[in-house]
């Protein structure tokens, strides 16, 4: 059974909470798939020019030396160098605005899918889509559990017991996540998506279509 709802907030109140600092973000357990860092060195490359790369690096401390410039999709890495890489990117590129963020990640997005993808995704549909989201989360994540329900139009995501689904910027990305299938399972580019923190390990995502 899905774990009880808490209080929840539009995506405007999570863009707006502090990040943590390195040190913080550098400790957070788990691992992620390489699939969530594919190509980022050739994206930031091509967005903001070939020392784009290693200026990232250089921010993110000892944490760089576990980052591949291509990591493979099926790849295990530290969770915490996709927080601590997004904060990087926020801080050089983006002058610390998420809001910035979330285009650049669907247009990754849809760079990296095939047209065969692309079909079977919205061929899927935003119910069929979101049954299959424990499973999605928990081939790309290792830490804490994962609870999913749909009921008719509607469907809630309860990520918990890690300290990562607590982190400010892993939770700024399961939202855009979020928007960003919404628009390609059910044709919404701005979704109905609100949050709820049941604890400091915990967060809860709603989405409707």
């Amino acid at each position: 059974m899905l774990a009880a709802a808490p209080p929840l907030s539009p995506l405007s109140y999570w863009l707006e909470q502090p990040r943590w600092p390195l040190a913080q973000v550098a400790a957070l357990p788990g691992r992620c798939r390489g699939a969530l860092l594919r190509d980022w060195a050739k994206h930031c490359a091509r967005r903001w020019g070939p020392d784009a790369p290693e200026r990232l690096r250089a921010d993110l401390g000892p944490l760089a030396a576990t980052l591949p410039d291509a990591p493979s999709a099926e790849q295990w890495l530290p969770a915490s160098l996709q927080v601590a890489l997004t904060d990087a990117i926020l801080d050089r590129y983006l002058s610390g605005d998420p809001r910035r963020l979330e285009p650049m990640l669907r247009e990754d997005a849809v760079r990296q899918m095939s047209r065969v993808q692309r079909v079977v995704v919205r061929t899927l549909g935003a119910a069929g889509g979101y049954r299959r989201t424990a499973g999605a989360y928990r081939r790309v994540y290792d830490a804490g559990r994962v609870q999913a329900v749909v009921m008719g139009r509607e469907a809630r995501i309860c990520c918990l017991d890690s300290s990562l689904y607590g982190n400010p910027t892993w939770r700024i990305l399961q939202l855009f996540a979020h928007r960003a299938a919404l628009w390609l399972l059910a044709g919404q580019p701005d979704g109905d998506v609100a949050a709820g923190a049941p604890d400091a390990n915990g967060f809860y995502v709603r989405v409707r279509w």
